[in-house]
């Protein structure tokens, strides 16, 4: 295998070929990541440690290198170990703070990153947003200044499709952001070809069942600029029907409502010296029912949704990505589950390729990031 490294204006700058060991983690929902385990030789040197972008021949997403480890082995010499996220990873280096309501999901992005970005210090260039696949989405300002990574990721959680930042070479080189739905290739469904993972097609070679509750949200706050005569803290108390006990589960929706005549500080412009000069932009009226409604629902799809996965060893490798690919929805045993992560590794044995059905438990990090 032969991986394109590239520096930050996307031209090629030249391929490596020697390597011991490459881990390539896609994930659906979330930005996927690498571990790239090569020798230190001059040739490996040049171009894994002075360029952080690279590519695998097949692969939609670009490895971008956050982390360099070079040690030293008795048998094998020096070993430059680069590990990193893909990079649409850049999402969750940027805060949300000039969309406005009515902002569709492409939009929010564009502004922040994309094309539609006026400050050339924020814009990542090249960048193209494709908005040939349609995702339900309209910004809220109650959502203002999060986190742009995190947005898109609640978004395309809640609409069952991923993203993806690739390269896309030619005359116009730049990288394209474009939006996945994955494909129903279940047992239980008749408009696509059947994928089932079982013993009894002798595919399925072992498998990992793992559930968690740990993962749900019971309380979300936000504001929303509203008419001068509507003001104070909106609360709205909900609960799950009618569970009791250890099944209950109560959800708080709280929005504050602030007077239109409130302003905000937003970045106008850049020193010399690379540091923000902040200037005042009011904030328009919305409305605060729309806004209740808009958390009320975002809440309600958070709420008492365990995670629930199959990891699996099954010969996966056959049909991956011409007959399923990441993110489709196929049969594991009797049990329906999306291909929601694909570990491919490749080392002189060759490749081999381990998938996780269903949505695998929160990590501590996340964990903490949610409550």
């Amino acid at each position: 295998m032969i991986l394109s490294f590239y520096n930050e204006n996307l031209n090629l700058e030249g391929m490596v070929s020697e390597f011991i060991s490459l881990l390539w983690h896609r994930k659906f929902f979330q930005v996927g990541n690498f571990t790239l385990v090569a020798p230190k030789t001059d040739f490996n040197e040049k171009y894994i440690l002075q360029h952080k972008m690279f590519t695998k021949p097949n692969g939609a997403e670009i490895a971008y290198i956050t982390n360099i480890i070079i040690e030293f082995d008795e048998k094998m010499g020096e070993i430059i170990t680069a590990s990193g996220f893909f990079i649409s990873s850049l999402l969750s280096y940027r805060i949300i703070y000039d969309a406005e309501t009515g902002d569709g999901f492409y939009d929010v992005i564009d502004k922040q990153i994309g094309e539609m970005c006026a400050d050339s210090k924020r814009r990542i260039e090249k960048l193209k947003v494709d908005r040939s696949v349609y995702v339900e989405s309209e910004y809220n300002l109650g959502f203002r200044f999060s986190n742009l990574g995190e947005y898109v990721e609640n978004i395309c959680r809640r609409e069952k499709c991923g993203i993806t930042v690739s390269l896309v070479t030619g005359s116009n080189t730049h990288l394209r952001l474009s939006v996945k739905y994955g494909v129903d290739r279940s047992a239980s469904q008749s408009e696509n070809p059947k994928i089932i993972f079982s013993a009894e097609n002798e595919n399925l070679i072992w498998l990992n069942y793992q559930y968690s509750d740990n993962g749900a949200v019971n309380a979300i706050y936000g504001y929303a600029i509203a008419a001068d005569s509507v003001t104070g803290i909106r609360p709205e108390f909900l609960h799950d029907g009618e569970h009791a006990g250890f099944e209950r589960m109560e959800t708080a929706v709280e929005v504050n409502a602030v007077t239109a005549s409130i302003y905000r500080e937003v970045v106008t412009d850049w020193t010399e010296e690379g540091f923000p000069i902040f200037g005042e932009q009011r904030i328009e009226v919305v409305d605060i029912n729309k806004t209740m409604e808009f958390l009320k629902i975002e809440t309600a799809n958070n709420v008492r949704e365990p995670s629930e996965s199959y990891e699996g060893g099954v010969y996966f490798e056959d049909g991956y990505k011409t007959e399923y690919d990441l993110g489709d929805i196929v049969t594991v045993g009797k049990t329906d589950k999306r291909i929601v992560e694909v570990s491919e590794f490749y080392d002189v044995s060759g490749m081999r390729v381990e998938p996780i059905f269903g949505d695998p438990a929160r990590t501590i990090e996340e964990f903490i990031k949610v409550r």
